[in-house]
């Protein structure tokens, strides 16, 4: 089966699986709707992060860069699919789902595409509403080879027309190369 097949099927269990919470639940929230085809990234006053090396048993600054699409929202639940950068070299993708409750409180769970034998990352936020703009508050920790890599972001939404759209902080990518590096369809 390729690679392609596999995150086919992927998407397809993670789709089944948020159609089946979001029937299932009593009270959902409708507040987050429009969060459906939103894409985040960090801007770069957050993109700084610590990583813990085992090698030299020192935290030292990191670069992150992370984007997500969330291709689905129904109920309080999301799922899609994210890409990070470390240091401008070290990429993974992942899958995401997750939720937010009607207060704006955020679940994350970045997971392993088939084959990858990386941890699951778990994170969690809050929703702001600033200026007419959202932001999602976010904060992660995740097993690296030879580490811990801890982050706090303010994410935001991300469009065509933003400066950061043709250069992502701690890139040299645009937005559509730094997201087709994981995901070319």
């Amino acid at each position: 089966m390729t690679t392609r097949s596999n995150r086919r099927i992927c998407a397809g269990a993670l789709a089944l699986a948020l159609a089946l919470v979001a029937f299932s639940a009593q009270a959902g929230s409708r507040r987050y709707d429009w969060l459906a085809g939103t894409t985040w990234y960090v801007p770069s006053s957050g993109i700084t992060a610590l990583y813990w090396s085992s090698e030299i048993e020192e935290a030292v600054p990191a670069i992150d860069q992370t984007v997500y699409i969330i291709d689905q929202y129904a109920d309080g639940y999301f799922s899609g699919r994210a890409t990070t950068l470390l240091n401008g070299s070290t990429r993974a993708c992942r899958w995401l789902i997750g939720s937010v409750t009607p207060r704006g409180e955020v679940l994350l769970s970045f997971i392993p595409l088939t084959g990858d034998d990386a941890a699951t990352t778990l994170g969690f936020g809050k929703m702001r509403r600033r200026g007419g703009r959202w932001s999602m508050i976010n904060q992660t920790v995740a097993s690296l080879a030879g580490g811990q890599l801890a982050h706090w972001a303010k994410m935001k939404t991300i469009l065509p027309t933003d400066a950061d759209y043709l250069r992502l902080p701690g890139t040299d990518e645009s937005l559509p190369d730094f997201i087709a590096a994981c995901w070319p369809d």
